[in-house]
C-alpha cells in the first residue's frame, strides 16, 4: 500500500484520508507538532495542506530534506 503523509491534520487531511482508502493509498494526516520520528519520511510521499508552516521540530527536520524542483526556494 502506498503512503502519503499530509502535513496538517485538519479537515482537508481527514478528507484526503477517506478518499485514499478505496484507492489503496494510506493517507496519514500529521499535526505539525508531531515528533519527527512519527513521520515515515523515507517510505512516504509528503504533501502539505497549509501554506505557512510554524517552526517546530518536525518542520525543521523536513526542511533538511531536498524538495522537488518546483518547491525549492531560491
Amino acid at each position: 500500500m502506498k503512503q502519503v503523509c499530509v502535513l496538517g491534520n485538519g479537515q482537508l487531511g481527514r478528507m484526503l484520508r477517506q478518499a485514499g482508502e478505496p484507492l489503496g493509498i494510506a493517507v496519514w494526516p500529521v499535526g505539525l507538532d508531531a515528533e519527527p520520528t512519527a513521520v515515515p519520511v523515507q517510505q512516504s510521499v509528503i504533501t502539505a495542506e497549509i501554506e505557512r508552516w510554524p517552526e517546530t521540530a518536525l518542520t525543521r527536520e523536513l526542511a533538511r530534506h531536498p524538495a522537488p524542483p518546483g518547491l525549492r526556494q531560491s
